[in-house]
């Protein structure tokens, strides 16, 4: 009934949606291991869906593949766009994961303030950058594992 391209934006909509709810509705850190997780079976459950519901004319393995892989690829730069927007928006993320890195610091207690200060700079500074990379990574990973284990079960099941 739709096509790839908009299940994909679907599917990307979905998993903004969620990262929001968490964030703000549920107060639960993005970066949270339940956040991660429940993010990674979403955007399984919507690579799922728009390779099962996909009409490709030739059911092997490579043709399954490919229309995932499109769909994972966009998927994964649509999410990258709004990550980065997202932190871009949302300083107060990072002050709260600084102010957690120099707790820890803190308590370690082989720091002096200078070093405190310098590593705060540090942080400021590839925080973003680090954290897109991670995002990116993880769902083009991801993405690849989903895809192939889907395309090898419905190309075993003709």
């Amino acid at each position: 009934m739709f096509s790839g391209t908009i299940k994909s934006l679907f599917t990307a909509a979905v998993l903004m949606c969620f990262i929001l709810l968490c964030q703000f509705a549920f107060e639960i850190p993005v970066r949270s291991g339940t956040c991660l997780v429940s993010m990674l079976g979403l955007f399984a459950a919507g690579l799922v869906w728009i390779l099962t519901s996909s009409q490709v004319s030739h059911k092997h393995f490579k043709y399954v593949f490919q229309r995932g892989f499109q769909s994972f690829v966009f998927i994964t730069f649509l999410m990258v766009v709004f990550f980065i927007i997202f932190y871009k928006f949302n300083p107060q993320i990072l002050d709260q994961f600084i102010k957690e890195n120099n707790q820890n610091i803190q308590l370690a207690g082989s720091k002096t303030p200078d070093e405190v200060a310098n590593n705060e700079a540090m942080i400021r500074s590839y925080f973003v950058p680090m954290t897109i990379s991670f995002y990116t990574l993880l769902f083009l990973f991801f993405g690849a594992i989903t895809t192939a284990i889907t395309a090898v079960f419905l190309t075993r099941s003709k």
